[in-house]
C-alpha cells in the first residue's frame, strides 16, 4: 500500500469525521498529499510509541505551541478516540500550564471544550467533570496523611548512632 493510502487510513482513525480536511484546507493538492503521506503514512507509523501515547504526546506538544488550535482539535479528538478520557485531557492542559504557560493551556482548554461540544452533537458521550483544584488538593493531602501515618516513627524507634 502506498504512503498516501496508509496515511489516509491513519488519519481517519485519528479523526474519522473530518478525514483531515481541516488540516489540509487551503493547501494545494500536491502539498496536502505530501502532508498526509509523510505525516500520517510515515511518521505516524513509528512503532516506538503506541497510537494512544502518540496522541498524548501530540496534544502536549501542540498545547506548548499555543496557537495550533486546528491541529490540537484533531489530536484531542484522536486522543479521545484512543481511549484517553476528557478528564485526562484536562489534566494534560493543567500540567502543560506549568511548562508552556497559562495562555497556551487556556487555549487548550477552550479547544477541548469545542471538541467535546462537537462530539456531543455527533452523539459521542465523553464523561467529564471539571478539575476541582480544592478537591484535588484535599485528596492529595489525604494521601499524604495516609503515607505519614504508615511511616510514623515513635520515640525510641531510631538509633542516633551514639553507642
Amino acid at each position: 500500500m502506498d504512503l498516501y493510502k496508509r496515511g489516509l487510513q491513519n488519519l481517519k482513525k485519528v479523526s474519522p469525521n473530518t478525514e483531515g480536511k481541516p488540516l489540509t484546507n487551503g493547501m494545494p493538492s500536491a502539498l496536502a498529499d505530501h502532508f498526509i503521506s509523510f505525516l500520517y503514512g510515515e511518521v505516524y507509523e513509528s512503532i516506538n510509541l503506541s497510537p494512544k501515547n502518540r496522541e498524548l504526546v501530540l496534544v502536549a506538544g501542540l498545547i506548548a505551541m499555543g496557537d495550533k488550535t486546528t491541529e490540537l482539535s484533531v489530536h484531542i479528538n484522536g486522543a479521545l478516540n484512543s481511549d484517553w478520557t476528557a478528564l485526562e485531557m484536562q489534566e494534560v492542559m493543567l500540567q502543560m500550564s506549568v511548562y508552556s504557560g497559562l495562555p497556551s493551556s487556556v487555549n487548550g482548554m477552550n479547544t477541548l471544550k469545542e471538541v467535546l461540544d462537537r462530539r456531543k452533537q455527533r452523539g459521542i458521550t465523553d464523561h467529564c467533570c471539571p478539575i476541582n483544584m480544592k478537591q484535588k488538593r484535599l485528596k492529595s493531602q489525604q494521601v499524604g496523611t495516609m503515607k505519614v501515618r504508615t511511616n510514623t516513627v515513635k520515640p525510641g524507634d531510631l538509633s542516633l548512632g551514639t553507642s
